[in-house]
């Protein structure tokens, strides 16, 4: 029996992402970085490098904005657009800027974490509707 293949372009194959799948793999590589005692080494490789988590942030972004049903622009309410705009802004000052890192990571401080993470995953299902 042959299998069949279809030559599909990459937005082709990304808008055939099954989400669960996608959320399952990336459950399962963070449980196996932690079973293998690598999440550490990355850790303190991306708090080494802290632009690098900024910079894969707005990548994804960028692929969530691509991978989704809606990827022209005017399918956006204005306010998501600014929403989505300030939650780009916030993340390369973030990750630029040791002063603004100081305040937001010293805001009680696992609730500032908590806050910047729930307004990125706001944006990121804004995105991917």
């Amino acid at each position: 029996m042959t299998a069949s293949y279809r030559n599909a372009s990459f937005s082709e194959t990304i808008m055939d992402l099954n989400i669960w799948s996608a959320l399952l793999l990336a459950i399962f590589t963070i449980a196996t970085l932690i079973m293998t005692g690598l999440a550490i080494e990355l850790v303190e490789f991306l708090t080494q490098w802290r632009f690098l988590p900024g910079t894969i942030t707005l990548i994804s972004l960028i692929g969530l904005f691509l991978a989704s049903g809606t990827r022209d622009p005017y399918h956006y309410h204005p306010a998501e657009k600014l929403y989505i705009g300030a939650i780009a802004v916030f993340s390369v000052v973030f990750s630029a800027f040791d002063p603004f890192y100081d305040v937001v990571t010293g805001f009680y401080d696992p609730l500032g974490g908590i806050i910047v993470f729930g307004l990125m995953t706001i944006a990121a299902a804004v995105l991917m509707r």
